[in-house]
């Protein structure tokens, strides 16, 4: 190996050894994370609902032809979406370079059901594009009275709760032509996103953006993966770019 190789890996393997020691060494105050618990604004028409059973929720205020996102919905990226008349509800899967979305794919929609387990959605299945109509909504309170459903897909699965002023609307269609209709969403702990995925992993520890974890043990765990990413690309170029000469 030539010298100029030797260095660097000695270099690298230094400090890597001195990365090691520091950890090792660290009060133990240093690796706690701060401890955060959500709180969460929810409209008193949703008081009767158990929230506390709930890992995470999000409500909206739903008005004709509008679009939400919450690009961190239990892990995921949620969308909403209304038309003149309809709902539609999505996850997706996105790559994010510190937190700015570049681009998405998997658009996977949700299959709506009343709380009876009767499925409402209308769409196209060929394109996974699926929606309920606020006409199926008025339908099943006027029938049951309930304004709880069930929105699920191949990956997810999400408590939906709507809730209006009675005093004012008769149904939930006539709130959402008034701008007026609440929906919230709500995600069982057993719905979490707590799958490992290997890019993720690798994007969070490199862009420093660790959950749950103290901003110096991310940066002494990315650093050195850094300066290996570097390493290695040095030697990559030694190496080669002679050849691309010839």
């Amino acid at each position: 190996m030539p010298v100029g190789e030797q260095k660097t890996l000695i270099t690298v393997v230094s400090f890597l050894a001195c990365f090691y020691l520091l950890v090792s060494f660290m009060p133990s105050y240093f690796t706690s994370g701060s401890t955060e618990y959500p709180s969460y604004n929810i409209p008193e028409y949703f008081e009767a609902i158990e929230v506390q059973s709930f890992a995470d929720l999000w409500n909206v205020t739903l008005k004709p032809n509008g679009g939400w996102r919450n690009p961190d919905f239990a892990g995921r990226v949620l969308r909403i979406s209304t038309g003149p008349d309809d709902i539609d509800i999505w996850t997706q899967t996105e790559f994010r370079i510190g937190g700015t979305p570049i681009f998405s794919w998997d658009w996977d929609y949700f299959e709506w059901y009343d709380s009876q387990g009767i499925k409402h959605s209308e769409g196209s299945s060929f394109q996974k594009w699926r929606y309920i109509k606020l006409s199926e909504i008025d339908e099943v309170y006027n029938q049951t009275g309930s304004l709880e459903w069930t929105v699920k897909n191949g990956k997810a699965q999400y408590k939906v709760y709507f809730g209006f002023n009675e005093t004012l609307y008769s149904t939930p269609s006539e709130a959402f032509s008034n701008s007026d209709l609440v929906m919230l969403v709500c995600a069982g702990y057993d719905q979490v996103a707590t799958s490992v995925n290997a890019w993720n992993l690798i994007g969070q520890i490199l862009f420093f953006k660790m959950p749950d974890v103290h901003p110096m043990i991310n940066a002494l765990i990315a650093i050195p993966l850094w300066t290996a990413i570097a390493w290695l690309m040095i030697i990559i170029i030694l190496k080669f770019i002679p050849f691309v000469g010839d």
